[in-house]
């Protein structure tokens, strides 16, 4: 009896946002333009293009394959024990099937994506889906952001004292620039109004001859990431004991990925397998996005 075929998996989580204004949300203006449809589109020697695309029964959660069909780059195919080799033999609207499988998430504005080195990154479904809501006469943009892994920030910042600090703030969802309280984040989500800007570029930096409030520089930080905002990059110039600066020190070392194991059939995941093992990873991260994402 063989044994059944499994493989490990990279997720990769991204956050989204929109650039201007739209009528709906960002969920419902992309379930609009991809739930139950097929799209298709060129770029350079390769087509792209959304399979199976289902919204759950809550219609909270939109599931789906991103595709790529490859007509460059093709294996040749070779005979056991021969010399020879010739080429996939493909009709002229056939191309090599590549998935990424993925679910969109609504109240945190996120997508749960898998990687695959032979398939897309997850900059080119943004592209995808920007090119959809530009069919629709609009002008805005879509970009998504890794969700970083703030787990090192604070131990980093804490080793020393901070004489700048640079960081950049991902575009909020649409409905938290709505409802922009009068605090911090409010401030930050109203900075975004009206504008079409996807990043927010910020520099701390004290007096000459002074060095940043380390105490106050955490607690700022740490009410950005309670409030939802999504620091994408930050880097800080450290003056360590001995009185030394270290240019620049990464804060943000990694984003937050998980693998899972997921049944293989033939080449590719199991698809109803992968829905469902994407959505358990999702599951197990739910109360820490809670916590550093909006909703």
């Amino acid at each position: 009896m063989s044994r059944e075929k499994v493989k490990q998996v990279i997720v990769e989580y991204y956050t989204f946002s929109l650039s201007g204004e739209s009528k709906k949300s960002t969920f419902d203006l992309i379930s609009d333009l991809i739930v139950d449809k097929k799209s298709y589109q060129e770029k350079r020697d390769n087509s792209f293009g959304l399979r199976d695309v289902r919204a759950s029964r809550s219609g909270n959660i939109i599931n789906g394959v991103f595709a790529k069909y490859r007509k460059n780059n093709l294996p040749k195919i070779g005979a056991v024990g021969a010399d020879g080799e010739r080429p996939i033999d493909l009709s002229p609207d056939e191309a090599l099937l590549e998935k990424n499988h993925f679910l969109i998430v609504r109240n945190r504005n996120l997508i749960v994506y898998q990687k695959n080195g032979n398939g897309s990154a997850a900059e080119y479904l943004a592209e995808h889906l920007t090119n959809l809501i530009r069919q629709e006469g609009m002008e805005n943009l879509l970009s998504f952001s890794p969700v970083p892994d703030y787990g090192d920030f604070i131990e980093i910042l804490s080793r020393g004292q901070p004489k700048r600090i640079e960081f950049k703030l991902a575009r909020p969802s649409s409905a938290v620039i709505g409802k922009a309280a009068d605090d911090l984040n409010g401030a930050v989500a109203k900075l975004f109004a009206g504008t079409d800007g996807l990043n927010l570029r910020c520099a701390l930096t004290p007096d000459r001859h002074q060095v940043l409030n380390k105490r106050g520089v955490l607690a700022l930080f740490k009410s950005l990431f309670s409030g939802g905002n999504t620091v994408v990059a930050a880097k800080a110039v450290m003056l360590d004991d001995d009185g030394h600066y270290r240019h620049p020190v990464n804060l943000i070392t990694k984003t937050i990925t998980d693998v899972i194991e997921v049944k293989m059939d033939g080449r590719y995941p199991d698809q109803e397998d992968i829905q469902s093992k994407l959505l358990g990873a999702y599951d197990g991260r739910r109360e820490l996005f809670q916590e550093i994402l909006a909703s």
